[in-house]
């Protein structure tokens, strides 16, 4: 229920919006993060910018720059990607969602960029021009969000198993969502140290329905 406004954080009038994130790999005693090897990245982003109608791949958007409208058509689908202070790369990504009409037109989209990490490392990654729109729509609202995923290895350290599961779902009071997690190798015997990530891109802490929880299963 508030006006959505652009963050851009790279200084370059010709992206509309902006946001980047640091990646560096873990730290364990005695390992050489230059013995380091990254074995797959992905670009994942989602967002809604159409409210009513029906959705495209394209969304016109309008922003004010230096006193001046602006107008401009977004593909959902294409995002751009640097490094550092590098230049930007076009990423044009496959869909993994964009409903026409239901789930309020949230979508979501995915690139894989591993060979763009693998000749970068870590360091900061800068994401520019999501497909994404200004101001107040309904009581979901507008958002925009990514993520970078990145498997790599080291002979130094722990061996842990990694398992990557790409979908889309949308979560409200009135539709429920159970995700199952199921496909991949845990240890035999012991404890089990799982750690579980997600990418969720809309929220309200105040709102009944909002959240994300664990349910652990007897069997």
């Amino acid at each position: 229920n508030s006006d959505m406004v652009y963050v851009d954080v790279d200084s370059d009038n010709n992206t509309w919006n902006s946001s980047s994130a640091n990646f560096d790999f873990a730290v364990e005693d005695g390992v050489n993060p230059n013995c380091t090897q990254i074995l797959y990245a992905a670009l994942y982003w989602t967002g809604r910018a159409n409210n009513g109608g029906t959705a495209g791949t394209t969304v016109e958007a309008t922003r004010i720059f230096n006193g001046a409208t602006q107008n401009r058509t977004f593909t959902k689908n294409e995002i751009k990607l640097k490094y550092g202070n590098g230049t930007y790369q076009n990423i044009t990504g496959s869909f993994i969602a964009n409903p026409p009409t239901d789930y309020y037109q949230i979508y979501s989209c995915y690139a894989d960029v591993t060979s763009f990490v693998q000749s970068k490392g870590s360091g900061n990654y800068t994401v520019a021009d999501m497909a994404l729109v200004q101001g107040n729509a309904d009581g979901v609202g507008y958002f925009g969000c990514w993520a970078m995923v990145v498997v790599y290895q080291n002979s130094k350290m722990k061996t842990k198993n990694i398992a990557i599961f790409q979908g889309h779902a949308f979560n409200s009071t009135n539709n429920v969502v159970d995700i199952p997690i199921v496909g991949f190798q845990a240890v035999q015997s012991g404890d089990v140290n799982v750690k579980l990530g997600f990418l969720a891109g809309e929220g309200d802490r105040e709102l009944t329905g909002d959240y994300a929880k664990i349910q652990e299963l007897n069997t």
